[in-house]
């Protein structure tokens, strides 16, 4: 087969069928969770700190109307929380469509503003899944032919862009990692429990040592460095994708991360198959 007859064939094959629609929903969905269970969590101490602090927006001619919503909270911190959660609340109930998902990836970005001050990085995170996840609404059974297509063609492009988003993310890290002299030497952990209000203090002891400072070093170099390479290849998947979820995980206990490491656990997600999640979940968690 010709380079230009394989280029025909996937370009054909993106536009006749939704590539994994069950494993895209349970991402678009579990991203629309997280993001409101942070919000809710969130809710009393962002309405108190925006109730003292009013943190200074941009005022552009596209950025202005677009941040609307996080000038309203900067004056009605209760009112603009109560208005999210309950749009999250029917954006989960209603079937995906490209104007919720719009106010959706709209919400995050004014979440994104609102938490900047002290924000750990998930914010930024959510806020580039759920621009992918716009465009990932499968098209509607009364669609004509072009139409169905095109949106087909949208559905799939987005959910490999979001793929390679998330590597470039592990990619840009693991490099980074290699030209860092703490990295390399396998001395980052122990740099960051000498600084002290890095690692959470419930980290055991014993694993405060040079071999696991070591290990754990260079576990997370190698997972970010190889996972962009060897993710796209079928037998690889299930080993990685479990290996990034236990990486995220200690992420979240080591470091007291829980809505980055979260956000993390949810965007490799995207990475899973349908015939995957049919044999790791029974049918009714399937159900849409």
């Amino acid at each position: 087969m010709t380079g230009s007859t394989t280029w025909r064939a996937y370009r054909d094959e993106l536009a006749w069928q939704i590539l994994h629609p069950v494993s895209t929903l349970v991402f678009t969905r579990a991203l629309s969770v997280v993001v409101l269970l942070k919000m809710l969590w969130q809710w009393p101490i962002r309405s108190e700190w925006l109730s003292l602090h009013h943190w200074p927006l941009p005022h552009g001619p596209l950025s202005g109307p677009l941040l609307l919503p996080a000038r309203f909270a900067n004056a009605h911190p209760h009112v603009f929380f109560f208005a999210a959660s309950l749009f999250l609340v029917v954006h989960l109930a209603v079937r995906r469509n490209y104007f919720t998902a719009a106010l959706f990836c709209a919400l995050v970005f004014n979440l994104l503003m609102i938490n900047q001050p002290t924000g750990d990085g998930g914010d930024v995170v959510a806020f580039m899944l759920s621009v992918w996840a716009i465009f990932m609404v499968p098209p509607r059974a009364t669609a004509s032919p072009y139409a169905a297509s095109i949106q087909t063609v949208l559905y799939n492009i987005a959910r490999l862009c979001c793929c390679l988003q998330f590597v470039f993310l592990y990619a840009a890290s693991g490099v980074d990692k290699l030209k860092s002299n703490l990295w390399t030497t396998g001395k980052a952990f122990e740099s960051m429990r000498m600084a002290g209000g890095i690692i959470n203090p419930g980290f055991p002891a014993w694993l405060a040592t040079p071999f696991w400072d070591v290990t754990l070093t260079w576990s997370t170099i190698l997972l970010e460095i190889m996972f962009g390479l060897l993710i796209w290849f079928r037998p690889w998947q299930p080993a990685l994708i479990l290996a990034a979820v236990v990486f995220h995980l200690g992420i979240w206990w080591m470091l007291d991360l829980p809505d980055f490491a979260l956000l993390m656990i949810v965007a490799v997600m995207i990475f899973l198959r349908d015939d995957q999640y049919r044999k790791l979940f029974k049918p009714w968690l399937l159900s849409t």
